[in-house]
């Protein structure tokens, strides 16, 4: 059989709810007055002693997960920012606008493909736009497959200069918004 050892039996302190015993009252009509100060008693080797206290929160500056944005690597900016430009074929605008709010603030870079994906996005949304009104004329029909078309090499085309690390302005897009 295993034996339980009690916290009060080891000197360790409570780590339950029982009460401890009453501390003894000390006699102060046997001690005479000193002057001098009275040293802090000290543990006993067999009674561990507390944990100091942690460190006040001036002394180790604690960062808010709200304070600001931590930058992109250089690789991660690439990444990025080559995701960008590819979402404009599958969702269009929304794509680059998500990347654009969530990203513009991590790194110059992806800042600069998110506003040009963006732009390119709008305006294809322009041109589909017109084509679409076109479409009674039957020259939009023709519009409207020259814009997928284009949409879908020119995402690529940036997509791919983003992941190499260069600057891709896409030709016939019209500028929006400004980086």
């Amino acid at each position: 059989m295993m034996a339980t050892v009690s916290t009060k039996q080891k000197g360790w302190p409570m780590s339950d709810n029982t009460p401890s015993a009453p501390a003894a009252k000390p006699k102060s009509a046997a001690k005479p007055k000193s002057t001098v100060p009275a040293k802090p008693a000290t543990a006993s080797a067999s009674t561990p002693t507390a944990t100091p206290a942690p460190k006040s929160s001036s002394e180790t500056p604690r960062v808010s997960p709200y304070a600001g944005f931590t930058p992109l690597t250089p690789s991660d900016e690439k990444l990025w920012s080559a995701l960008i430009q590819l979402s404009g074929i599958f969702v269009y605008v929304v794509g680059p606008f998500v990347g654009y709010l969530l990203l513009r603030q991590r790194g110059p870079f992806v800042r600069e493909h998110s506003v040009s994906a963006l732009n390119w996005q709008l305006s294809v949304v322009l041109y589909s736009f017109v084509g679409s009104l076109l479409l009674v004329a039957f020259v939009g029909g023709l519009i409207l497959l020259a814009v997928a078309v284009l949409n879908i090499v020119f995402s690529i085309m940036a997509a791919i200069h983003a992941h190499r690390g260069q600057l891709y302005v896409y030709p016939l897009a019209i500028k929006f918004i400004r980086a």
